[in-house]
């Protein structure tokens, strides 16, 4: 599963330069490869794990944070469908697999990482979703995420809300 790549030339001056990955959003990629290959091969997650520290972009990564969001999702993944299901346009089954993927871990970081602010996490999913998943997943991702946010960061937004009316 590699990155969608940029159209144009590697000399075409009008292909913008990809800016380096921040180790937080490198993370989040790697997490959700690693619960793309859980879907499909049913490894365990401990194997899963071990393979994706090896790699080389681990290195780049936050690795703590890598272990500790891959390690706790398989552990809420029955309240995470449950959570994804009602806000989600399409069937969870017929959601594909990169799809959920980018939909596990934005859902566990809405519910169990209040320390991220709800707006990263959506444009989070929303930059991995355009970068790997196919035509038109952003804006699945988008509208779900924004659903389930609405319920589980409710004081968070009604807080923003009431701080730009306060500055307008």
């Amino acid at each position: 599963m590699t990155q969608k790549a940029n159209k144009g030339s590697a000399n075409d001056s009008t292909t913008p330069k990809q800016k380096p990955l921040s180790k937080k959003h490198l993370s989040r990629v790697l997490v959700m490869q690693a619960l793309y290959q859980w879907q499909l091969t049913a490894q365990d997650t401990g194997l899963i794990n071990g393979q994706f520290l090896l790699r080389e972009e681990m290195k780049e990564a936050d690795t703590a944070y890598f272990q500790a969001v891959f390690q706790q999702i398989p552990l809420h993944i029955d309240e995470l469908n449950s959570t994804i299901e009602p806000a989600s346009s399409r069937p969870f089954n017929l959601l594909d697999p990169i799809e959920t993927s980018i939909l596990w871990l934005a859902c566990y970081e809405l519910q169990y990482r209040l320390d991220i602010p709800y707006k990263v996490i959506l444009n989070e999913a929303i930059d991995i979703a355009k970068a790997y998943g196919g035509e038109g997943a952003h804006t699945l991702i988008n509208a779900t995420l924004d659903k389930i946010a609405k319920s589980t960061r409710k004081l968070e937004i009604e807080a923003k809300k009431k701080q730009q009316k306060s500055q307008s």
